[in-house]
């Protein structure tokens, strides 16, 4: 079967899904398209008995990739942007860890015992769960949930405390302090 000969609809389709779980959506089209013309260009390539699906996936993959290492291999210029107070992104960026370092310096103190130890060990100074276990003499299973169970009381209370944005990949993006947040309220 010929390249014309295929049905379009149902390769497109398939290849949208599949390119919609690699790039970001805002990309899937241009992807998409770029897919389509390098088919297109390189049906010389396609051999009659060959089936078409398997060699337009590995031509999204490839196109795929290539997105990705542009994406890598090029930075984006850093924005100049400044906010209402004469501030750049970098010095906001910079206020607030600043910010949320302190906040979790506090909040790390606050934690219950058993937990609090091990999150400052493993988490603030950097040391191998492993290590700490050893030196309290406790089994690395233990110290393993102390820090799991400490994180997560520290991410309850900073979900408590802040409002914040994440990004798809559940990562934070912004944080803003809420009004009634007796921590971050100078007036509170």
């Amino acid at each position: 079967m010929s390249l014309e000969q295929h049905p379009w609809t149902s390769i497109t389709g398939d290849l949208r899904r599949y390119i919609a779980r690699r790039v970001p959506a805002a990309e899937v089209e241009d992807v998409v398209q770029d897919v389509l013309l390098r088919v297109v260009a390189s049906k010389d390539a396609l051999a009659e008995d060959r089936p078409l699906a398997p060699w337009v996936r590995t031509v999204a993959r490839n196109a795929v990739i290539d997105r990705h290492r542009k994406r890598s291999a090029s930075p984006p210029p850093p924005d100049p942007a400044v906010d209402a107070e004469g501030l750049t992104i970098e010095a906001q960026s910079e206020a607030q860890r600043a910010l949320l370092g302190i906040w979790l310096r506090v909040t790390v103190d606050e934690l219950p015992e058993p937990y609090r130890e091990a999150v400052h060990r493993v988490d603030v100074l950097g040391e191998a769960q492993s290590d700490v276990a050893d030196a309290l003499q406790l089994p690395y299973s233990t110290i393993k949930s102390r820090v799991q169970r400490g994180r997560a009381k520290l991410r309850d209370s900073f979900f408590r405390c802040c409002d914040a944005e994440l990004d798809a990949r559940g990562r934070i993006d912004s944080v803003r302090s809420r009004q009634d947040c007796p921590c971050c309220d100078p007036q509170g």
